[in-house]
């Protein structure tokens, strides 16, 4: 058997070198019984067919292509066969696998061992055992593969088949498919390209069976690392457990396959046993080198639940060393809440972003699910993305715009729902009580006539449950210095509401947190706007405006932002919001005014007891009889310079400012007063724009309380002066004078 060291063999050696990727083995799928393969244990393994009571069926045969005989466990047997190495060239490897499994509870693996030219093992590579829980308790085979360095003494190999009986006296164990094969693939793998996919099967659609996520014939899918199964579900328009075929539309949830046709609803994984776990590791030794500091890991899914139950899932991951142990704890994705989602059926989109370790060699990749109550479970999970990418930097928080999702409630995912599904960012919830999205002029909502005169769409934000909260987050990350040296403020607004006499009432709250997610700053950490009262309302069903502009404090990293209901009285809840804006603006360079002009070259400043300013947080301030209020008109660039102006006045009731309907004009054409004329006066001496701005010093009158005074200038298409962008009139941003 050790011939190999005799002459005549050496001579004849390099006529039977085996071709790349030719089985060594003899009979690896047990079409022949065990001929070629040696029983080393006293309970000795057997051939069946599949199909046989207990043993994988055809269906499994037909996917593995593993003809019609697999090996079976006879009482924790071990079947081995012994290949010559004589053949393999220097610097070959061994690519040594096949498929392991069974049925109940008992387990299978591969062993190989290297032996030298007096049969002294060299070396003992024991591959991992398939368990009942690796295979998702499905009766099944998987692929179990890898590539071995030959040892240079190596003369043979012995390629083992191991079972182990678990429980219960009948052994359910089975193998076939086993194969031995030279190859020139190094045992480390290429580089994995970037921003590609990571996963095998991360939508569930290629499992190998209709229920399954599996990928049998894989060795780099799927497999179960719990006491629970996965199984694979279907979206359903009839089946309330799972999201509806909206849903997967919305989400591409039928991918590769387009899930927005009919019958096309695409696949989703749902827990099937009270916890179950997946877990796929991924080998990125091939790009070991570029783990320098710039690469990062990109995870990204869906995750969620049914309605009203508490069970949840996530995704763990882990860099792992050569020795695969683990490097550093890293936090979990997705693990979002039946609050988070507003306890209704769907799947949130969640993703992450993590430095790579430069001693990383593979990642582990956890698919975890909770059952939190009640014997069901009810996770759900889809469209999984692990990838590895170059590190992006935190952009600057984009100012002088809403950085509000859906801030109307106008563009939720699926009726009556805040949420919008693929938006990471947007609202979510934070308690167990769930929001809901009502139509205005229906039920007991404030009128569809109040809606549009306002202009706040057509829906409204209700609490449905009684003291809901409902929550977004803007990260500040990389404006540090902007906001230590003070300059970056917040302005925010909020229609603010409720129905009727009752007392519920709606908030709109703004927190700094730092990275640890501690308030800074203080009491001027938390900014809260409203709650308008019903006496506020006058028990009228309606809300009302509220705004108010703060310095953002230094050490703020990020901004929470609550939708913040409180169910005061009796039961149901009657808490209303709408409209929600919350917008960053450098104090030093301004930004468009809550009350846009027509954006031509013509701005107002005002200043009540001080020097005329304007944009975000400058164009509305507070002043009492008595006050001065300091004006001014300008065309910075000079386009309306010489230009005879208009400078009027409307007074409101504040929070309900003018609605015109014309763009960009805010005083109210039945009521408006002239503070300065130069458009109708018609003589010498009439107000013009001077270069550098015109001037006008007034004095809050005596008598005036409880209202608000919209101001505003304009000029008009004249004959020797810059034509407006709308043809007819330019007008300045609007600021509101409150007086209390």
């Amino acid at each position: 058997m050790h011939s190999r060291f005799v002459a005549a063999a050496a001579a004849l050696a390099s006529l039977a070198c085996p071709a790349v990727a030719q089985n060594l083995l003899t009979n690896p799928s047990f079409e022949f019984g065990l001929t070629g393969w040696n029983n080393a244990r006293p309970n000795a393994a057997i051939t069946v067919s599949y199909g046989s009571p207990d043993t994988p069926e055809a269906a499994v045969a037909n996917h593995i292509q593993g003809a019609g005989n697999l090996l079976r466990d006879a009482g924790s047997s071990l079947v081995e066969q012994v290949v010559d190495l004589a053949g393999v060239p220097v610097g070959m490897n061994l690519r040594v696998g096949g498929f392991v499994g069974g049925t109940n509870n008992d387990s299978a693996r591969l062993v190989t061992r290297f032996l030298d030219g007096a049969g002294g093992e060299i070396q003992r590579v024991n591959f991992d055992w398939v368990h009942d829980e690796t295979r998702n308790f499905e009766p099944v085979l998987v692929r179990r593969e890898r590539i071995l360095p030959i040892p240079p003494l190596a003369i043979e190999a012995v390629i083992a088949v191991e079972f182990l009986d678990n429980c219960c006296g009948s052994a359910f164990a089975a193998a076939d498919a086993i194969y031995a094969e030279p190859t020139v693939e190094s045992a480390v793998p290429s580089a994995r390209p970037l921003d590609t996919q990571l996963l095998i099967n991360g939508d569930f659609e290629s499992g190998w069976s209709a229920g399954s996520p599996l990928t049998l014939d894989d060795p780099r899918g799927w497999l179960g690392i719990a006491n629970h199964p996965a199984v694979v579900c279907q979206y359903s328009d009839t089946n309330p457990l799972v999201p509806s075929t909206i849903v997967s539309c919305l989400i591409g949830g039928g991918q590769p396959s387009t899930s927005c046709v009919p019958g096309g609803a695409g696949n989703l994984l749902c827990d099937a046993g009270n916890g179950a776990m997946l877990r796929q590791t991924i080998d990125v030794r091939g790009n070991a080198n570029s783990f320098n500091g710039g690469i990062s890991l990109q995870v990204s899914g869906f995750f969620g639940g049914y309605g009203t139950a508490d069970d949840r899932t996530w995704v763990q991951v882990q860099f792992l060393d050569a020795t695969k142990s683990p490097i550093a704890p890293l936090p979990a994705v997705g693990d979002i809440s039946r609050a988070a989602r507003n306890s209704e059926t769907v799947i949130l989109h969640r993703d992450a972003e993590f430095l790579v370790p430069a001693t990383t060699r593979y990642v582990q990749v956890d698919l975890v699910f909770s059952d939190v109550c009640c014997g069901a479970s009810h996770g759900l999970v889809d469209n999984l993305d692990v990838r590895l990418t170059h590190t992006t930097v935190p952009a600057p928080v984009a100012l002088n715009t809403n950085l509000i999702a859906n801030p109307s409630f106008e563009s939720g995912s699926l009726p009556g729902s805040p949420l919008q599904l693929t938006n990471a960012d947007g609202w979510e919830g934070v308690q167990a009580s769930a929001v809901s999205i009502e139509a205005y002029g229906t039920g007991q909502m404030p009128t569809s006539s109040f809606a549009a005169t306002e202009g706040l769409g057509g829906q409204v934000l209700r609490d449905f449950g009684g003291g809901a909260i409902l929550r977004q987050e803007i990260d500040l990350s990389a404006d540090q210095a902007l906001i230590a040296a003070g300059r970056y403020f917040v302005h925010t607004a909020a229609w603010l509401g409720g129905i009727g006499s009752i007392d519920d009432t709606a908030e709109l709250r703004v927190r700094f947190l730092n990275f640890a997610g501690v308030q800074v700053g203080g009491a001027a950490g938390l900014q809260v706007l409203g709650p308008v009262t019903a006496a506020d309302r006058a028990d009228v069903t309606t809300l009302l405006r509220r705004d108010a502009t703060f310095p953002i404090p230094a050490g703020a990293t990020r901004m929470q932002v609550d939708v913040h209901f409180t169910d005061v009285c009796c039961g149901a809840a009657h808490g209303l919001a709408d409209d929600v804006l919350v917008m960053v603006f450098d104090s030093l360079v301004g930004g468009p005014s809550l009350y846009h002009g027509t954006g031509d070259d013509l701005r107002l400043f005002s200043g009540v007891n001080a020097a005329p300013t304007t944009g975000p947080g400058h164009d509305w301030e507070d002043a009492v009889p008595g006050d001065v209020l300091n004006l001014r008109v300008a065309s910075p660039d000079g386009a309306f310079d010489s230009t005879p102006f208009l400078l009027g006045a409307s007074p409101f009731p504040t929070g309900n400012p003018p609605i015109t309907g014309v763009p960009g004009f805010w005083l109210d054409p039945a009521g408006i007063v002239r503070l300065a004329d130069g458009v109708f006066c018609g003589g010498f001496g009439c107000p013009v724009i001077l270069p550098g701005g015109t001037n006008y010093n007034l004095q809050i009158p005596a008598g005036l309380t409880n209202v608000s005074i919209m101001l505003q200038a304009l000029t008009f298409a004249l004959p020797g002066s810059a034509t407006p962008a709308n043809g007819v009139f330019a007008a300045t941003d609007a600021h509101e004078i409150r007086i209390p």
